[in-house]
């Protein structure tokens, strides 16, 4: 799957903070797994990835400038305007990532959970997420929390079941 739904209830959500932080971790992670955060606020579908994208590599710098993530501070952030396709720009800098902390036959997934602080439109969020999803490949996900009493992203699930996956959260 591209696109992974968590579907928890909102006493759950402390437990997936408490899960992403711990397999952010090198030393405590359990899974193989790479895990970001990515909470930039959805405002238009035009540019979205483009703010990610910013985002992203302002996080990396910022960690540059601490000497935190002693790998990943000597990745640079490329371009992301080489492709008006801000989703294609987004994907492109998530594998230049991916590529940087796994080695190439890695069996590592790059894990981006979207946490927008504010999404505008729904329709149009859920439609970026869909057209991002069709251009990411298979060791890049995006992982992002559902309301299991009422979800916002089941269309997504029913409009492309091949590519996003609904669970429930059972930590």
């Amino acid at each position: 799957a591209r696109l992974l739904v968590w579907q928890a209830a909102d006493d759950e959500q402390a437990l997936i903070d408490a899960f992403i932080a711990k397999e952010s971790e090198a030393d405590s992670a359990a899974t193989p797994d790479i895990f970001l955060q990515l909470s930039t606020p959805f405002r238009s579908d035009s540019g979205h990835g483009h703010a990610l994208t910013t985002e992203l590599c302002a996080m990396y710098e910022e960690a540059s400038q601490l000497a935190v993530a002693e790998q990943s501070v000597r990745w640079r952030c490329p371009s992301d305007r080489q492709s008006t396709d801000d989703a294609e720009a987004m994907v492109s800098v998530l594998a230049s990532l991916r590529s940087h902390l796994v080695a190439s036959d890695g069996p590592s997934t790059l894990t981006v959970w979207l946490m927008p602080d504010e999404v505008r439109s729904w329709e149009g969020y859920l439609l970026w997420l869909q057209r991002l999803t069709q251009k990411m490949p298979s060791n890049i996900r995006m992982l992002v929390v559902d309301d299991k009493e009422g979800p916002q992203y089941a269309p997504l699930a029913k409009a492309d079941p091949l590519r996003v996956l609904e669970r429930t959260c059972d930590l």
